[in-house]
Protein backbone atom coordinates (compact mmCIF):
# COMPACT_ATOMS: atom_id res chain seq x y z
CA UNK A 1 0.00 0.00 0.00
CA UNK A 2 2.71 2.27 1.02
CA UNK A 3 4.47 1.43 -2.67
CA UNK A 4 1.72 2.39 -4.30
CA UNK A 5 0.99 5.64 -2.75
CA UNK A 6 5.04 6.49 -2.94
CA UNK A 7 4.89 6.17 -6.54
CA UNK A 8 2.00 8.13 -7.49
CA UNK A 9 3.90 10.83 -5.38
CA UNK A 10 6.97 10.30 -7.21
CA UNK A 11 5.02 10.21 -10.65
CA UNK A 12 3.08 13.39 -9.61
CA UNK A 13 6.31 14.85 -8.85
CA UNK A 14 7.83 14.00 -11.62
CA UNK A 15 5.16 15.65 -14.37
CA UNK A 16 5.52 18.35 -12.09
CA UNK A 17 9.27 19.00 -13.26
CA UNK A 18 8.66 18.71 -16.61
CA UNK A 19 5.88 21.12 -16.82
CA UNK A 20 8.33 23.40 -15.01
CA UNK A 21 10.85 22.59 -17.75
CA UNK A 22 8.87 23.22 -20.49
CA UNK A 23 7.79 26.60 -21.34
CA UNK A 24 4.39 27.58 -22.41
CA UNK A 25 2.67 28.61 -24.91
CA UNK A 26 2.65 32.82 -24.82
CA UNK A 27 -0.73 34.20 -25.07
CA UNK A 28 -0.28 37.40 -27.55
CA UNK A 29 -2.55 39.96 -25.45
CA UNK A 30 -4.60 42.33 -28.17
CA UNK A 31 -6.60 44.69 -26.21
CA UNK A 32 -10.05 45.83 -27.14
CA UNK A 33 -10.30 48.82 -29.17
CA UNK A 34 -11.17 51.86 -27.34
CA UNK A 35 -14.12 53.65 -27.82
CA UNK A 36 -14.56 57.46 -29.22
CA UNK A 37 -13.87 60.40 -26.85
CA UNK A 38 -17.20 62.12 -25.65
CA UNK A 39 -16.69 65.88 -25.96
CA UNK A 40 -20.26 66.02 -24.27
CA UNK A 41 -18.73 65.14 -21.26
CA UNK A 42 -16.61 67.68 -21.18
CA UNK A 43 -18.25 70.94 -21.77
CA UNK A 44 -19.35 73.39 -19.49
CA UNK A 45 -22.60 73.05 -17.88
CA UNK A 46 -25.42 75.33 -19.32
CA UNK A 47 -27.48 75.47 -16.00
CA UNK A 48 -26.13 78.17 -13.95
CA UNK A 49 -24.68 77.41 -10.70
CA UNK A 50 -26.25 78.20 -7.67
CA UNK A 51 -24.92 79.18 -4.10
CA UNK A 52 -23.32 76.14 -1.94
CA UNK A 53 -26.12 74.17 -0.48
CA UNK A 54 -24.44 74.88 2.66
CA UNK A 55 -23.54 78.47 2.56
CA UNK A 56 -27.39 78.42 2.00
CA UNK A 57 -28.26 77.02 4.89
CA UNK A 58 -26.24 79.09 7.13
CA UNK A 59 -27.12 82.31 5.52
CA UNK A 60 -30.89 80.76 5.89
CA UNK A 61 -30.07 80.11 9.64
CA UNK A 62 -28.55 83.87 10.51
CA UNK A 63 -31.50 85.19 8.82
CA UNK A 64 -34.32 83.65 10.65
CA UNK A 65 -32.32 84.27 13.72
CA UNK A 66 -32.51 88.12 12.92
CA UNK A 67 -36.19 88.04 12.04
CA UNK A 68 -37.37 86.46 15.62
Amino acid sequence: MLSIIYEIVCFVMLINMVYCIIPEEEIKYEPRPRPEFNLNLWEPCVEPIEKHKLSERWTKAKSEKKSK
